[in-house]
């Protein structure tokens, strides 16, 4: 029985964004997963689909990067912020601003930093993970072993069956 619910509870690479960088820590590729080989990590982002050795692999991380979700969130705040002022802004008023668009630029200015700091605060709690490969075996047998169902001893071809 708790066999199962560990195995309920774990979620799949195949459903992960992925990030590769090579040997000396250029990112070479990112997407999600669709295919893996024996020898080969095959990646999906939009319509593009690549391929990546692992030999030419230095390391594998899971998630985006932390910069993209202080930029999502960033963005959410200047448009929010700017939305909200829109709304609320009623010109001629005391403490109001002179028209609608100047309210919206001006809580979209202050929604700018709260947006970047809540991303901040959730970078900090992102479970992100990092495989070493470093163009070795055994490296790649332990990634291939994250994926739910794999035997990485006995890799001939594991494919994303949807």
């Amino acid at each position: 029985m708790a066999f199962n619910v560990v195995a309920q509870n774990q979620k799949s690479l195949y459903d992960t964004f992925i990030r590769v960088y090579d040997l000396n820590g250029k990112k070479i590729a990112k997407g999600k997963p669709t295919q893996i080989t024996h020898n080969t990590l095959y990646l999906v982002r939009g319509n593009k689909g690549t391929g990546v050795n692992y030999k030419n692999i230095g390391t594998i991380k899971t998630k985006r990067s932390r910069g993209h979700g202080i930029l999502v969130s960033t963005l959410i705040g200047v448009s929010s912020g700017a939305v909200v002022g829109a709304i609320v802004t009623e010109p001629g008023k005391l403490l109001s601003p002179g028209s609608k668009g100047e309210g919206a630029l001006a809580t979209a200015i202050i929604g700018a930093p709260v947006g970047a700091t809540i991303g901040s605060i959730g970078s900090v709690f992102k479970k992100e993970e990092t495989f070493i490969i470093n163009g070795e075996l055994e490296g790649w047998k332990a990634f291939v072993a994250r994926f739910p169902g794999t035997n990485p001893d006995g890799l001939l071809s594991l494919k994303n069956e949807y």
